[in-house]
This record gives C-alpha cells, sequence and structure tokens, in this order.
C-alpha cells in the first residue's frame, strides 16, 4: 500500500509541474453543473437532495434569463451566484442601464472571469416575449421522460432463497427501477409523474399489485395575472430560514463561509424519489400588491412501527421509519400506517431593500407515541402534534444583507431564534456572521435551519466567515463554528460543548490549473465506555481533515482532477487514529461527437469508521453520490454518457470497491460474502 501511494503522489507530481498551459474549451453545460453541485456537497455527510437545484440549472440552460429584465428572485435560482454577486448585478442594471455585452460584469464586484464563464449558459441579454396563451403555453413546452435502474452486482443475503421459511428476506428483485416524467412550459404550467421502486420492493406483485411502490405527481401553474403560483398533488413549502417550515432537504455547513443564508422559494413542485419530508394536496399563492398571501394544505400516509397491542382503545407507534424501504414483511406492515395532516399559511411582503414573512404551520399525526425513556428524549420535541409560528426578515443595509427568523410554539414555551448577516467590508474582504439559540424542545421534521445538530432543537452557537483576496486569483477563506447543546443527546449522556473551524486557500495559476488547500477541525464531546468502567463517560474528541487538489483542464474537453485527503480522530483515552484518501478523476468530453466520460481511481487507508473521509462522485442526473472511504482498499468508477440525437442522451455507470482486510462487507439481510462491492446504473432521457 505504501509503494502504490508514493507512485500515485509521483504522479500527482508530474501533474502539479506540467508547463504549456493552453486556453480553455468551451464549457459543457451538464458538466458544469456537476461542478456547481460538487462544490455544494463539499462536507455533505448525510444524503441532502439536489434536484430543486438541478432542475432550476436544466431549466435555465433551455430557458436562459434575461440578465436586464430578471428579478433577485429569479437570479436567486442560480444557486452558484452569492448574495452579493446578486446585488451588484440589479443595481448596475438599474444605475446603469441594459447590459450590452456579458463581460461588462467584470467591472461589477464579485466577479472574476471565471464566475462570468460559469453564468453565460444561463443567461442572456434579450428575449423574445410570446403571449402566454394556454395554446402557446402547451405548443412551446418540453416534455421530459426519464428511465433508470440499477443494482449491486454482489449477491446480498437478503436476496439468497432459503429452506427455513420462517427465515426474513427481501420479497423483491435485487433491481431498483424509477420513471419520471415532467412537463414545463416557461414559469407558467408544469405537471409531472414520478414512480419508483427500490432494489428488494416487489413490482406488480405482493405489497405492489399496482406495479411500483413510491407514486408522486403534480400539476402546477405559476406566474398569471392573479395566481403567482398553484400546485396540486405534491409539493414541498419553503419560508425564511427554515426555523418554522420548511419541507425540503436543505444544505448544512458547507466549506462556503457565506453559505449560512437559505433562499426560501415558497411554493414549489415535488419531483425527487424522497418519498417522506413532501405534501400532498393543494397550495397557492396570491399576490395582492406587494405581498404574497400562501396557504397550503396536506394529508397523506406516511411509515409508522406500530406497538403490539391498543392503549385505552387507540393505537400507539413506537417509531416513524423514514428510509421509504418496503422490502421485508416488517417494513410493508409498516408502510402507510399513519394519517399525517398539515396546514399552515404565509404573509410575505416585498419591499424595497425589505423582506418580512410571517408563517403558521401546524403538523398532525393519526396516532399517539409510546413514550421512550431515555434521559436524552425528555425534552424532545413532540412526534404527533405541532404548532408553529415564525417571522422572518431580511434586507440590504448599504451593501450589507442582514437576515433572521424566531419562531416559537404558541401552546409551550418554545422558541427558536436565528440572526445573521453577509457584510462587504471591502472590495476585497467579506465576512459572515449568524447565531443561533434553539430551546430543547422545539423542533419539527418539516424545519431546517442552521445547525450543528440533526434538527433545529437543544442547540445555541455563534458561526462567523471570512473570504479575502489578497492577489489576483488567490481566495483565502474560512470559518469558525461554536456551539453548545443544553441537554443530552443521543450517545452524549450530559451537556455539551464544541467547535469547529475550516480554513481554504484557492488559486488560479491560470485559466487552465487551479490548485485548493483545505484543513478542517472539529471538536465535540461523546460518550465513551471501557470493559473496566461499565458507565459512559462524556470526554472530548477532536476530528481533523486535510485536503490537497489540483484541476488541470487542457485543450480537447479533457479534466483531470488529483485530490490527497488526510484524516485524523483522537480523544484523551485512546490512541490517535488516522486516514487517507488519494484520488484522480479524468473527465473527457469529445469536441465533436456526442459522448463524454469521468472516471476515477482512488486509494484509500483508514484506521476505523472514526476517520472515514466523504468524497463527491459524478454520477447520473438527478442522482447524487457521497461515498464514505473507510478500512483498506480501492475504489473506481466509470461513468459513460452519450447522445445519439439532441433529444436523447444515455448514461451507464460501473463501480467498485474493494477492502483488502475484510472477508464480508454489510451486515443483517444486506451482507456480502466477500471483499468487493459493485454498483451498477443504466439511464435514459428522452426530451420532446
Amino acid at each position: 500500500m505504501r509503494c502504490s501511494l508514493k507512485i500515485a503522489m509521483l504522479l500527482v507530481f508530474l501533474l502539479i509541474v506540467q508547463e504549456g498551459w493552453s486556453q480553455n474549451t468551451q464549457i459543457d453545460p451538464q458538466q458544469l453543473i456537476s461542478e456547481i453541485i460538487e462544490e455544494m456537497s463539499a462536507k455533505s455527510e448525510s444524503d441532502i437532495d439536489f434536484t430543486p437545484i438541478i432542475e432550476d440549472l436544466m431549466y435555465l440552460l433551455e430557458n436562459p434569463l434575461n440578465l436586464n429584465q430578471c428579478s433577485i428572485d429569479d437570479l436567486s435560482r442560480l444557486a452558484f451566484l452569492s448574495d452579493f454577486q446578486i446585488k451588484a448585478i440589479i443595481d448596475y442594471v438599474q444605475e446603469k442601464g441594459p447590459i450590452l455585452s456579458i463581460y461588462e460584469l467584470q467591472t461589477l464586484y464579485g466577479f472574476q472571469k471565471e464566475d462570468i464563464e460559469r453564468l453565460v449558459p444561463f443567461v442572456l441579454l434579450t428575449k423574445k416575449v410570446d403571449e402566454d396563451n394556454l395554446k402557446n403555453l402547451i405548443s412551446k413546452g418540453s416534455h421530459q421522460i426519464i428511465a433508470k435502474t440499477g443494482t449491486i452486482l454482489e449477491n446480498q443475503d437478503g436476496y439468497k432463497v432459503s429452506s427455513d421459511p420462517s427465515k426474513s428476506r427481501y420479497l423483491g428483485n435485487k433491481y431498483s427501477l424509477s420513471t419520471r416524467y415532467n412537463f414545463q412550459s416557461k414559469d407558467k404550467l408544469e405537471w409531472g409523474l414520478n414512480v419508483e421502486k427500490d432494489a428488494g420492493e416487489q413490482l406488480f406483485k405482493g405489497s405492489n399489485p399496482k406495479g411500483f411502490d413510491y407514486f408522486s405527481g403534480y400539476v402546477a401553474i405559476g406566474n398569471m395575472r392573479r395566481i403567482r403560483k398553484l400546485i396540486v398533488g405534491d409539493f414541498n413549502a419553503e419560508f425564511g430560514q427554515g426555523l418554522t417550515f420548511w419541507s425540503n432537504l436543505s444544505m448544512g455547513k458547507t466549506s462556503d463561509p457565506f453559505g449560512t443564508r437559505k433562499r426560501g422559494r415558497g411554493l414549489v413542485r415535488h419531483s425527487s424519489a424522497n418519498e417522506n419530508t413532501f405534501l400532498r394536496g393543494i397550495g397557492v399563492t396570491i399576490p395582492i400588491k406587494k405581498i404574497d398571501l400562501t396557504l397550503f394544505g396536506s394529508f397523506k400516509k406516511i411509515d409508522a412501527t406500530i406497538g403490539d397491542s391498543l392503549i385505552d382503545g387507540e393505537r400507539f407507534f413506537t417509531s416513524l421509519p423514514i428510509t421509504g424501504l418496503h422490502r421485508t414483511p416488517n417494513e410493508i406492515a409498516n408502510k402507510n400506517t399513519l394519517g399525517e395532516f398539515i396546514a399552515g399559511g404565509n404573509i410575505f411582503y416585498k419591499g424595497k431593500g425589505i423582506k418580512a414573512g410571517l408563517t403558521l404551520s401546524h403538523v398532525k399525526i393519526d396516532g399517539n407515541i409510546l413514550s421512550d425513556s431515555s434521559l436524552n428524549k425528555l425534552y424532545g420535541p413532540s412526534a404527533t402534534e405541532r404548532t408553529n409560528v415564525g417571522i422572518n426578515l431580511e434586507g440590504f443595509v448599504k451593501s450589507h444583507h442582514l437576515f433572521g427568523e424566531i419562531a416559537m410554539d404558541p401552546l409551550r414555551s418554545e422558541h427558536a431564534l436565528l440572526i445573521g448577516g453577509l457584510f462587504k467590508l471591502s472590495s476585497l474582504v467579506e465576512f459572515s456572521v449568524l447565531g443561533r439559540s434553539y430551546s430543547r424542545s422545539y423542533t419539527n421534521i418539516y424545519t431546517s435551519a442552521f445547525a450543528e445538530g440533526s434538527g433545529s432543537n437543544n442547540e445555541n452557537g455563534v458561526f462567523t466567515g471570512i473570504s479575502i483576496q489578497p492577489l489576483k486569483g488567490l481566495k483565502l477563506s474560512g470559518y469558525v463554528d461554536v456551539f453548545s447543546f443544553s441537554w443530552l443527546r443521543y450517545r452524549v449522556n450530559a451537556p455539551s460543548t464544541g467547535y469547529e473551524y475550516l480554513l481554504q486557500a484557492e488559486y488560479r495559476f491560470s485559466p487552465n490549473f487551479t490548485g485548493q488547500v483545505r484543513y478542517r477541525v472539529k471538536s465535540s464531546e461523546q460518550n465513551f465506555t471501557t470493559e473496566y468502567n461499565k458507565l459512559d463517560v462524556v470526554i472530548p474528541q477532536q476530528t481533523q481533515s486535510a485536503r490537497l487538489q489540483v484541476t488541470y483542464t487542457p485543450d480537447m474537453g479533457i479534466r483531470l482532477r488529483s485530490r490527497i485527503d488526510f484524516s485524523k480522530f483522537g480523544n484523551d483515552s485512546t490512541k490517535n487514529e488516522f486516514g487517507y484518501v488519494l484520488s484522480q478523476d479524468i473527465g473527457y468530453t469529445h469536441p465533436k461527437f456526442p459522448f463524454s466520460i469521468s472516471f476515477r481511481f482512488a486509494i484509500f487507508d483508514t484506521d476505523s469508521w472514526n476517520t472515514r473521509i466523504y468524497s463527491y462522485e459524478n454520477d447520473l442526473l438527478y442522482t447524487f453520490s457521497v461515498p464514505a472511504y473507510y478500512s483498506k482498499g480501492t475504489r473506481t468508477y466509470i461513468m459513460l454518457k452519450y447522445s445519439p440525437t439532441h433529444r436523447i442522451d444515455c448514461w451507464i455507470r460501473w463501480s467498485q470497491t474493494y477492502y483488502s482486510d475484510l472477508k464480508e462487507l454489510g451486515q443483517g439481510l444486506d451482507l456480502i460474502d466477500g471483499n468487493k462491492k459493485s454498483d451498477a446504473r443504466i439511464m435514459v432521457r428522452l426530451r420532446f
């Protein structure tokens, strides 16, 4: 392993010292979207659904924004633009008049040449205006059908035939299958349908006689004279900073010190495969002068683990599974067992330089939960019924962007407060700060505010970030987050504290060659038990990680990325643990033939799960892969994309992880008897 590491490091060195960097080729829009998502998922250690962001970017590729007529809300759909960049564009058009050349943006604050090149595919400077009658909307709209299937190639225990009929196993085959169809015409008329079955779920038999395990659909109209948005079917609602109500999955902390402010979009269609946190019913937004009034209602069946007996004639549940998996008899028994009712509304005022919103939400589940005797859940939020009321406010004071939200449950003495700001101190220095205070019992599944923990409760903290550009091509950034938890948490049997900081340097040596160095430290507290002392003792622990990365883009559509990641874990009672991942990515897009390829080979060696390293991988459209590298071994993936016509795209992806020091992988029904795990996926997209 050490010999392989030395050889790989030599290859990285040879890549770095290459000379004669040539001019950049035309940007591949879909590759650009992949790079944007990779940046946003830089520190993702949980499943985040980027589907809404990708859908916006894919739509804007075919329906670019008119840069001279768009609003702040329009530009906010470009998730890679900062709030300062968005404001700079709006102010420039208002003060100087229409932009005649896209490269005028180089004179604006915060825009480098590479920022403009990234923006170009999504905007234009003039736009033909069509009459928005129903006939034109339908005839000018676009249809899209996507079919995808995949499987783990190795045979897992859950699919093996057993002579013991009482032995649990997966009832369906090992292939996942999904199909999605959608129609969109501008931002005015949309409809869609998603169906899916996960690996191990039945298809057209057993628990799914009508076919798939998951069905989702919607019809939406928007931007009409008297209706801002109307959605019937499955949708999401996002308001403020996520404290009062936010049904979509959203990002937490990232390497971007200015990614703290959320951009709530109000009512949006639900078109992803997320089977849990969405609304099913109707929502409408009506404009009244400078006010948008939103009302929504939802009722759907949700999964729950029901207790063995009735108590006083009422059903009780012990947990609310959120995996969406229905493969075994027990999982099928949990499917759609309880009703969930949600109602709420939002009044949003949009004035000159200031925005304010009042949000009300009520969530009720038709059941009662069996009390958990764990101390860490003594002050846990109600799992059956919640009412939240909140006020959010944001606006610019000169060049500084201030935002915040306060929320409470009027029936209980619970509250949550979040206040932040993005400050432009000079043309070279930006600063951010965010403070939050969440009471022990405040939250529900439909909140998604900035937090260190898994929910918007039992937390206090202050986050500060900074970005400096001392030299042309050089950007220094970082953040410090100090947090505390006033009550017990999972695996932490005492009030606890912690901190995290990150430092990052990026330097663009030329238009084709970029380097990045990142260092991160996180200190927290957790239970610790030894064979001599059976009582849990809360002790401090620290995780450190570092990254060195270089990206080189020569001619002919080639993109090379070399990366070394290091990790270290330690506490006061055990010896330090270490890990590393060395990876090489190669991307190639043919300049004339509609063909592209993405490839990675990685070597990893970590002492344990404590030193695992997460790394984003390119994947199929609307599919996200951020695997954890742990133990010792190698990982390889290759993805091919071919477009036989401009209306048809085909993807095929294969990946394999090899563990040199393990004899079996996984556990339970997912157990693989061997040290390799391979995954294959195929997807076809048709547009017309």
